[in-house]
């Protein structure tokens, strides 16, 4: 359990604004923190991560207080053992990506193979920041930000400088690494669908109160920045021991976890129809 009960004034364009964020998320959450520019979406990331100061207030992970500002509690960043992301991964210009993830943990070998072949770098692990593309370093900061084995990943708009194409990878495997390691996940974002695919839980910031929501899709479809769509695709593979299949869209394809029974019922060549969710091509944040 993470709890964050905090509060701080932000200096803004528009004058001083009050930063207040009082809730709660489970081990393994993948929690989405959205609102406009400037609302204090990263200074929550820092102030979680220890690397800005809170006015008052407590952070209090799995029954150990992080911070508690009336008791004079505040552990250091490297205390509190965070692995966070930023927008500009902040990659160490000359060192190659295996000396990268062995600065943050140079004892455990096996975790270090693993990720790079998770993370698909295994081929470049002797090459420098200079010389890779913007989706492999961003691939190198996530790898060592787990290198550190965080109990808190904290992610800063991780995806929002990729194309479309590397996007929809990194949310596959954002996917994968908390399946694999349970990681509890706190990610700034403003795209709608990102959030959507990725987050179980939504953290939503504005100047009147700050919300948990436990469904994103719900706040976002009633918010009108979602909308329900209907499409069908043809069944191209059944993966039986993941019961799961493959369905073909006109331009894509999209794979589909069922329950036994539903996947069992289904055959190879079958059309079927998917629900899915997409922005719609005009909107706005509805109060």
């Amino acid at each position: 359990m993470i709890e964050l009960s905090i509060e701080k004034v932000l200096q803004t364009a528009v004058g001083k604004q009050l930063l207040s964020v009082n809730c709660s998320v489970n081990q393994g959450d993948f929690c989405a923190i959205y609102g406009e520019s400037g609302i204090g979406k990263t200074t929550l990331l820092r102030i979680i991560a220890g690397l800005s100061a809170a006015d008052k207030g407590t952070i209090k992970v799995n029954g150990v207080h992080w911070l508690a500002t009336e008791q004079r509690i505040n552990w250091s960043p490297q205390e509190r053992g965070v692995g966070m992301v930023f927008q500009d991964y902040a990659l160490f210009p000359n060192m190659t990506i295996e000396q990268q993830l062995r600065f943050a943990n140079a004892m455990d070998a096996s975790l270090l193979k693993e990720l790079l072949e998770i993370m698909e770098i295994k081929a470049l692990k002797d090459q420098k920041p200079h010389q890779l593309s913007g989706g492999q370093q961003q691939r190198v900061a996530l790898a060592r930000a787990l290198m550190q084995k965080p109990q808190l990943l904290l992610l800063d708009e991780p995806l929002s400088a990729l194309d479309e194409r590397l996007n929809k990878q990194m949310r596959a495997l954002l996917q994968k690494i908390q399946q694999l390691y349970g990681t509890t996940i706190f990610m700034v974002s403003h795209n709608v669908e990102e959030i959507a695919v990725l987050a179980n839980k939504l953290l939503a910031i504005n100047h009147e109160e700050t919300m948990l929501y436990e469904n994103t899709k719900q706040f976002f479809l009633a918010k009108g920045l979602l909308e329900k769509l209907t499409v069908q695709g043809v069944v191209g593979l059944k993966d039986n021991k993941k019961k799961q299949i493959i369905v073909k869209l006109s331009n894509s394809t999209q794979t589909v976890k069922l329950e036994e029974e539903a996947f069992n019922a289904i055959n190879v060549g079958d059309t079927i129809s998917l629900e899915s969710m997409v922005r719609p091509t005009i909107y706005q944040l509805k109060k």
